[in-house]
């Protein structure tokens, strides 16, 4: 669980790419900042709503509706100023929130799940004290995930194999599905994909109640949404993006100096990674010991991670990597497809929970041979 020690103790940074020596966990303001960019780079700001057929009254009779409209705007672009430059960071997030709240409150037609998802995300972040820890944050992955899934198992169409049938089969064509189901009867393709999304939701529900299982949870939901993305190419709005982003809540985020990396500097991959680090992380959360070892390790929490596992972690604790995924997930247009397909499947094979293990594995033979 995440505690007050998480936070770092060095000053204030405008740095964009520093998440830390906030009243926030470094994960946390992370989470935020990732999620912030997305929907500026998707332009979600640019189509916060005027009031029309609102959800409460309250909005029926608002005489601006372009000065309502311009004022989220300002506001949220004000937020996520302070989100970047890490100033007023809780207030910054509170506010985001309220924006992308209150813009389906004031126009119904305009709600989807990803910007309530957002949303809900933001304003926990705000609320967030250290005495409370994640649990609230945390809660709302339980309670999505349970209501997601025991809503399609009370679907006829989710558990007959049809949804899935006509989404993947006529509604994008996917060419994976399209090959495969001439392959078994009639639905039954469809039929497994649609219980397997139930049961991993449900199942999903299990895993992240319990840190023991949180993991293989963690990537159990990459997998799941990933998966879906390479099988419809359909980027999902906002929501494919921001899930991966909040997943970070269930991540130990670890103090300043307290991560140590032992290397070879004679390696020429050592020494790069080395120096790359020295220039894309700003969290100091590394110390560098030049101790000459077989293989690189990283040594976290008690753990000890061995070559492409340290690497896993490192990139983990790297706001610039998960910035290039971020970006990369959310670029516009179908003929960016491609690359979201490829970011997506390099994250189900990245953090695997048996890559490491297997990678040690081939270099042991390897080695022997």
């Amino acid at each position: 669980m995440v505690l007050a020690r998480g936070l770092s103790t060095l000053p204030h940074s405008l740095n964009p790419f520093r998440s830390t020596g906030t009243s926030l966990p470094g994960n946390l303001l992370l989470m935020a900042k990732l999620m912030v960019g997305c929907l500026l780079v998707m332009r979600y700001v640019q189509k916060i709503p005027e009031p029309f057929l609102p959800l409460l009254p309250l909005f029926e009779s608002f005489p601006w509706p372009r000065v309502f409209q311009r004022t989220l705007q300002i506001a949220f672009c004000l937020a996520a100023l302070g989100i970047f430059f890490n100033r007023s960071v809780r207030v910054s997030c509170l506010v985001a929130g309220l924006v992308f709240l209150i813009g389906p409150l004031s126009a119904r037609a305009t709600y989807t799940n990803g910007k309530f998802f957002c949303a809900c995300m933001l304003i926990l972040i705000g609320l967030y004290h250290a005495r409370h820890s994640v649990w609230l944050l945390r809660a709302q992955f339980v309670v999505m995930y349970f209501g997601s899934g025991l809503n399609k198992l009370l679907i006829a169409d989710w558990r007959s194999g049809q949804f899935m049938d006509h989404w993947l089969g006529n509604v994008w064509k996917s060419d994976v599905y399209l090959t495969a189901a001439p392959w078994f009867p009639p639905l039954m393709l469809g039929a497994l994909l649609g219980w397997g999304t139930i049961l991993t939701e449900l199942g999903l529900v299990a895993g992240l109640s319990f840190p023991r299982l949180y993991r293989g949870a963690i990537w159990t939901a990459v997998f799941l949404h990933a998966s879906s993305v390479l099988l419809s190419g359909y980027d999902f709005g906002i929501f494919y993006s921001a899930l991966l982003a909040s997943l970070l809540v269930f991540v130990d985020w670890p103090a300043p100096a307290s991560v140590t990396v032992h290397y070879s500097p004679s390696r020429r991959l050592h020494a790069f990674w080395k120096r790359a680090s020295d220039r894309i992380h700003f969290d100091g959360l590394f110390t560098w010991q030049p101790d000459s070892p077989a293989a690189a390790r990283l040594e976290l929490q008690g753990k000890t991670y061995v070559g492409l596992g340290a690497l896993n972690v490192w990139l983990l604790l790297n706001p610039a990597f998960h910035a290039t995924v971020a970006l990369l997930l959310v670029l516009p247009g179908q003929e960016h497809r491609w690359i979201r397909e490829w970011t997506s499947a390099l994250a189900i094979v990245l953090f695997f929970p048996l890559t490491s293990w297997a990678w040690q594995k081939v270099r042991g033979r390897l080695s022997g041979s």
